[in-house]
Protein backbone atom coordinates (compact mmCIF):
# COMPACT_ATOMS: atom_id res chain seq x y z
CA UNK A 1 0.00 0.00 0.00
CA UNK A 2 2.91 2.38 0.75
CA UNK A 3 4.23 1.91 -2.78
CA UNK A 4 0.80 2.80 -4.17
CA UNK A 5 0.51 5.91 -1.97
CA UNK A 6 3.97 7.05 -3.05
CA UNK A 7 3.01 6.56 -6.69
CA UNK A 8 -0.19 8.55 -6.12
CA UNK A 9 1.76 11.50 -4.64
CA UNK A 10 4.22 11.50 -7.52
CA UNK A 11 1.43 11.37 -10.10
CA UNK A 12 -0.49 14.24 -8.50
CA UNK A 13 2.68 16.33 -8.41
CA UNK A 14 3.51 15.49 -12.03
CA UNK A 15 0.03 16.38 -13.26
CA UNK A 16 0.24 19.69 -11.42
CA UNK A 17 3.59 20.43 -13.09
CA UNK A 18 1.99 19.65 -16.46
CA UNK A 19 -0.98 21.86 -15.60
CA UNK A 20 1.24 24.78 -14.58
CA UNK A 21 3.02 24.49 -17.94
CA UNK A 22 -0.26 25.33 -19.65
CA UNK A 23 -0.38 28.73 -17.90
CA UNK A 24 3.06 29.86 -19.11
CA UNK A 25 3.47 32.47 -21.83
CA UNK A 26 6.08 31.30 -24.34
CA UNK A 27 7.36 28.41 -22.21
CA UNK A 28 11.07 27.76 -22.61
CA UNK A 29 12.65 24.60 -23.92
CA UNK A 30 13.92 23.94 -20.39
CA UNK A 31 10.39 24.19 -18.91
CA UNK A 32 9.13 21.93 -21.69
CA UNK A 33 11.88 19.39 -21.01
CA UNK A 34 11.07 19.33 -17.29
CA UNK A 35 7.38 18.54 -17.94
CA UNK A 36 8.22 15.81 -20.44
CA UNK A 37 10.79 14.32 -18.09
CA UNK A 38 8.34 14.28 -15.17
CA UNK A 39 5.67 12.61 -17.31
CA UNK A 40 8.18 10.03 -18.61
CA UNK A 41 9.22 9.21 -15.06
CA UNK A 42 5.56 8.89 -14.01
CA UNK A 43 4.93 6.47 -16.88
CA UNK A 44 7.78 4.25 -15.68
CA UNK A 45 6.83 4.63 -12.00
CA UNK A 46 3.45 3.13 -12.91
CA UNK A 47 5.27 0.24 -14.59
CA UNK A 48 7.11 -0.32 -11.31
CA UNK A 49 3.86 -0.78 -9.40
CA UNK A 50 1.55 -2.38 -11.98
CA UNK A 51 2.13 -5.01 -14.63
CA UNK A 52 0.90 -4.36 -18.13
CA UNK A 53 -2.52 -5.82 -18.85
CA UNK A 54 -2.06 -9.32 -20.26
CA UNK A 55 1.70 -9.27 -19.67
CA UNK A 56 3.23 -12.76 -19.92
CA UNK A 57 6.46 -14.35 -21.05
CA UNK A 58 7.10 -13.00 -24.52
CA UNK A 59 4.08 -10.67 -24.48
CA UNK A 60 4.40 -7.08 -23.36
CA UNK A 61 0.71 -6.52 -22.80
CA UNK A 62 -1.04 -3.16 -22.64
CA UNK A 63 -0.04 -0.20 -20.48
CA UNK A 64 -2.59 0.00 -17.63
CA UNK A 65 -3.09 3.78 -17.47
CA UNK A 66 -2.84 4.94 -21.07
CA UNK A 67 -4.09 8.50 -20.44
CA UNK A 68 -0.76 9.38 -18.75
CA UNK A 69 1.02 8.47 -21.98
CA UNK A 70 -1.56 10.53 -23.90
CA UNK A 71 -0.82 13.56 -21.72
CA UNK A 72 2.89 13.10 -22.51
CA UNK A 73 2.10 12.92 -26.24
CA UNK A 74 -0.08 16.04 -26.05
CA UNK A 75 2.63 18.07 -24.29
CA UNK A 76 5.12 16.83 -26.87
CA UNK A 77 2.79 17.98 -29.68
CA UNK A 78 2.21 21.46 -28.22
CA UNK A 79 5.91 22.16 -27.88
CA UNK A 80 7.47 25.31 -26.42
CA UNK A 81 8.21 28.93 -27.26
CA UNK A 82 6.10 30.55 -29.96
CA UNK A 83 4.78 27.14 -31.06
CA UNK A 84 3.03 26.80 -27.68
CA UNK A 85 0.31 29.36 -28.33
CA UNK A 86 -2.16 30.30 -25.61
CA UNK A 87 -4.88 28.53 -27.60
CA UNK A 88 -2.88 25.29 -27.77
CA UNK A 89 -1.96 25.54 -24.09
CA UNK A 90 -5.61 26.08 -23.10
CA UNK A 91 -6.62 22.99 -25.10
CA UNK A 92 -3.76 21.06 -23.50
CA UNK A 93 -4.97 22.14 -20.04
CA UNK A 94 -8.48 20.92 -20.77
CA UNK A 95 -7.24 17.63 -22.23
CA UNK A 96 -4.83 17.06 -19.34
CA UNK A 97 -7.61 17.39 -16.78
CA UNK A 98 -9.94 15.17 -18.78
CA UNK A 99 -7.30 12.45 -19.10
CA UNK A 100 -6.19 12.81 -15.48
CA UNK A 101 -9.78 12.43 -14.24
CA UNK A 102 -10.03 9.16 -16.17
CA UNK A 103 -6.81 7.82 -14.62
CA UNK A 104 -7.60 9.17 -11.17
CA UNK A 105 -11.01 7.50 -11.06
CA UNK A 106 -9.57 4.08 -11.89
CA UNK A 107 -6.36 4.39 -9.88
CA UNK A 108 -8.20 5.37 -6.70
CA UNK A 109 -10.09 2.07 -6.91
CA UNK A 110 -6.78 0.36 -6.12
CA UNK A 111 -6.78 1.97 -2.66
CA UNK A 112 -8.63 0.55 0.29
CA UNK A 113 -10.40 3.83 1.14
CA UNK A 114 -13.22 4.50 3.53
CA UNK A 115 -15.59 7.38 4.18
CA UNK A 116 -14.02 9.75 6.74
CA UNK A 117 -15.49 9.69 10.23
CA UNK A 118 -14.92 13.43 10.59
CA UNK A 119 -15.00 15.78 7.65
CA UNK A 120 -15.53 19.37 6.60
CA UNK A 121 -17.62 19.88 3.49
CA UNK A 122 -20.00 22.70 2.75
CA UNK A 123 -21.77 20.41 0.30
CA UNK A 124 -22.45 17.65 2.83
CA UNK A 125 -24.80 19.98 4.68
CA UNK A 126 -26.24 22.13 1.88
CA UNK A 127 -29.38 23.19 3.76
CA UNK A 128 -27.30 24.70 6.53
CA UNK A 129 -25.19 26.71 4.08
CA UNK A 130 -28.17 27.81 2.01
CA UNK A 131 -29.48 29.53 5.14
CA UNK A 132 -26.13 31.29 5.65
CA UNK A 133 -25.07 32.12 2.09
CA UNK A 134 -28.34 32.14 0.19
CA UNK A 135 -29.42 29.92 -2.69
CA UNK A 136 -26.03 29.66 -4.43
CA UNK A 137 -23.74 27.46 -2.39
CA UNK A 138 -20.09 26.78 -3.09
CA UNK A 139 -16.69 28.29 -3.63
CA UNK A 140 -17.81 30.53 -6.52
CA UNK A 141 -20.40 32.20 -4.31
CA UNK A 142 -17.88 32.75 -1.51
CA UNK A 143 -15.19 34.05 -3.90
CA UNK A 144 -17.65 36.38 -5.62
CA UNK A 145 -18.47 37.91 -2.24
CA UNK A 146 -14.82 38.79 -1.54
Amino acid sequence: MQQLRSLWSKLVETIQVANQYTYLHNPTQEQYAVVLQRLSIAIDEIRGVFMNLGERDGQRGLYPFEPIKQIHAAVLAVGFGSNATQEKLAKLRELTFELWRAVRNELLKEFDREQPTYYHSHYASRDHWREILGEKVGAKKVVNEL
